[in-house]
């Protein structure tokens, strides 16, 4: 008879995550440490919205007990209610695990939230590496921020998966085929006319949200890899926010889709990929508002020493 759609599987899963994430609201948690415990208010559908910037819709769906349909991003909620403090990890850690086995990455194996932890994409494996070198300044205003990117096919990777419900260990290839590049910052924007506002670049395509692009070549096969913006080794910012030196983050971002995965030494590619990718998704490891996986993060300020997270 085959199995059930997704939406029918699923139910009890995300009906139970919306009471978990109801129960938190209704509580008042909170992750800042500002209020203490016994002063938390309930949070209200549109306070909540705000902090995690949604819509108030979207919590209405989150918590509704007939039909919810789970958040696509659980990282602003997890930072908003839970923050970093070591007295909520295990409230954390239960929301993270309900919400995984709500989104059905793997349903029939979900995570063990206590196997849940922080970790960055290098991790998992070698697929990019970017650095920032101290910005300066041009002769109008402006900051010159220099930067190295590098992209990887990292081959022979043992990465930890479930397959038909018991853990193995598969060696794989894994690469990116549609990364994305962006660069944010409060204080600063990329200039017009540099790769990443109008200027057209061979081995880029423009995405619809401003100071980011798809990182479309050169290629190993379906992976990008080498130094697409070799010709390119840094970006002229100028200023936009209030005074003061706001810190500059590039990331190289991905999707679920835009990661290759192969068996290395050959073998069934869609079963090794679900799985591998299953892996990769269900562990912590930081996204942006977009649900992309941070597969390498670097940020400097003005006058201070860069930070690499690559």
């Amino acid at each position: 008879m085959g199995r059930p759609a997704t939406k029918t599987r699923l139910r009890d899963a995300r009906l139970a995550f919306a009471v978990l994430l109801k129960a938190a609201l209704v509580k008042g948690q909170r992750g800042d440490g500002e209020i203490a415990e016994e002063h938390w208010l309930p949070w209200t559908q549109l306070g909540f919205a705000n902090a995690v910037h949604a819509h108030e819709s979207a919590v209405r769906k989150w918590v509704d007990a007939d039909d919810p349909s789970p958040p696509h991003n659980i990282m602003p909620i997890l930072k908003t209610l839970f923050g970093d403090l070591p007295r909520y990890q295990d409230r954390r850690k239960a929301m993270h695990a309900a919400w995984h086995a709500a989104g059905g990455i793997d349903p029939m194996v979900p995570p063990d939230a206590r196997a849940i932890k922080t970790e960055t994409f290098s991790d998992v494996a070698e697929v990019v590496y970017l650095l920032l070198n101290q910005p300066t300044p041009d002769n109008q205003g402006n900051l010159i921020v220099p930067y190295t990117l590098r992209l990887f096919h990292d081959r022979n990777r043992k990465v930890p998966v479930v397959l038909k419900g018991k853990k193995e260990v598969v060696e794989i290839d894994i690469g990116l085929t549609e990364p994305v590049f962006a660069v944010r910052s409060t204080h600063w924007q990329p200039k017009q006319d540099t790769v990443f506002r109008g200027r057209r670049h061979k081995n880029t395509d423009f995405l619809a949200v401003p100071d980011a692009v798809v990182l479309t070549g050169g290629k190993d096969g379906a992976v990008v890899v080498g130094e697409p913006l070799a010709d390119e080794p840094h970006v002229l910012m100028e200023k936009t926010g209030p005074a003061g030196d706001g810190a500059i983050v590039f990331s190289v971002l991905a999707k679920r889709e835009g990661f290759h995965v192969a068996p290395s030494g050959g073998g069934e590619v869609s079963r090794t990929r679900k799985a591998v990718l299953d892996a990769i998704f269900a562990s912590d490891i930081p996204r942006d508002n977009s649900d992309r996986l941070i597969v390498a993060r670097a940020q400097v300020t003005p006058g201070a020493s860069p930070k690499d997270e690559a």
